[in-house]
């Protein structure tokens, strides 16, 4: 069953119902349509993906007397502790603080009735619920009057005016558009950038994939960008099938993958990101570049594109992505940097996070020590300990 699978105890007097268990499946969809705290990332076609890339991943909504109350993505990080991923706690539809109050006693519940494991929830900016700052002031407070703290997580979201009714099948990403819209909330030197990249040959290029041969065709000149980008940062880069079964996940949760692409005067792909929309949200999710891309000014002209794109796609909330206020790497600091010359405002992540007792966590290490030497011979158990 999911819950021995992911070693999760369920609190007493609740039910649950998982995204893995095919006769909920029907259900937990029909439950987490109906959340304003839903995103895409919450959806079972994501879930499915994150399972298929992890091992183990899984959807929960815990039910009273048949009514849902609860639900949350649950992704394992090691046998200790969980977190959301890109999305957070949901709660039923409904009017009120009602919601909202039940959610968190089932909340209270699941975590009694771990005490020995840790979770990291962070609640997602796409979600509609972000349009209703009451309701993200009643669930801090809810969460805070029970001492759940959340890590100083910010994100930086523009808001957009979309152009015209957001029907736009095929976004307008040429010269005259991107030299004459959107340009005024940014930094001028970021300005000057893109009017650089322009003058240099640069343009942009939108794709909107839907079925898996334009899936195929689209992230095409994405790997190799993507594979020099992470080389070049000393990271393992992704395979296609990775960034395909991602991009099939988004459509397939209900919403859609956009690929846009700043193209040399011969076509070259230099720079390209991705984002996911739905529901009137984007999340810019990636960015990749070549080093001549870097020079060339292609980032800053390929971001500003899709910012533009989303704009005639009826996006209202562009979303740039978390940023830490507690971080302290150079590398990270320097992409907060350059994200805030798009302007926009900082948004705090709401959300907690526990850790599992020390006690408890050493306790297993040395359970699975003793069970890892009775399943080999003491010396090869003593020599992988020491060098583990």
């Amino acid at each position: 069953m999911p819950q021995r699978a992911l070693a999760l105890a369920l609190p007493d007097g609740y039910d649950a119902r998982w995204s893995s268990v095919p006769e909920d499946r029907s259900l937990i969809e029909r439950w987490t349509s109906r959340s304003p705290d839903a995103t895409v990332y919450n959806s079972p076609a994501y879930v499915e993906f994150a399972r298929a890339q992890n091992g183990r991943a899984e959807l929960l909504w815990l039910a009273r007397d048949g009514n849902p109350m609860l639900g949350l993505p649950l992704h394992p990080v090691g046998d200790s502790r969980f977190t959301t991923g890109y999305s957070g706690l949901m709660f039923a539809d409904g009017t009120g603080d009602g919601p909202l109050r039940r959610g968190v006693t089932a909340l209270l519940a699941l975590l009694g009735a771990n005490e020995r494991r840790g979770f990291q929830v962070l609640q997602s900016v796409q979600s509609p619920a972000h349009d209703d700052p009451a309701r993200i002031a009643m669930l801090a407070f809810l969460l805070d009057r029970q001492g759940l703290s959340a890590p100083p997580l910010y994100s930086r979201v523009l808001d957009l005016d979309p152009i015209a009714d957001g029907g736009a099948a095929a976004p307008d990403v040429g010269h005259d558009l991107l030299l004459d819209q959107g340009l005024e909330p940014y930094e001028p030197e970021l300005r000057n950038q893109i009017r650089q990249a322009v003058r240099r040959g640069l343009h942009a290029t939108c794709s909107l994939p839907a079925t898996d041969a334009e899936l195929q065709e689209a992230y095409r000149d994405f790997l190799a960008l993507h594979g020099e980008s992470w080389l070049r940062t000393g990271m393992t880069p992704h395979e296609s099938s990775y960034w395909i079964a991602l991009a099939r996940a988004i459509i397939d949760g209900g919403g859609r993958d956009m690929i846009i692409y700043a193209r040399d005067g011969e076509g070259r792909a230099l720079a390209a990101v991705t984002c996911h929309l739905r529901s009137g949200r984007a999340l810019y999710w990636a960015g990749a570049s070549s080093e001549e891309g870097l020079s060339s000014r292609a980032n800053p002209l390929c971001l500003h594109a899709a910012i533009q794109a989303c704009r005639q796609l009826g996006v209202r909330h562009f979303e740039l992505g978390r940023m830490d206020a507690r971080e302290r790497s150079e590398k990270e600091l320097a992409i907060t940097r350059y994200k805030a010359q798009f302007g926009g405002g900082l948004v705090r992540v709401g959300g907690f996070q526990t850790q599992p007792p020390v006690l408890a966590v050493a306790l297993r290490r040395v359970l699975a020590l003793l069970g890892g030497a009775r399943r080999r011979p003491p010396a090869a158990a003593t020599l992988l300990d020491a060098q583990g």
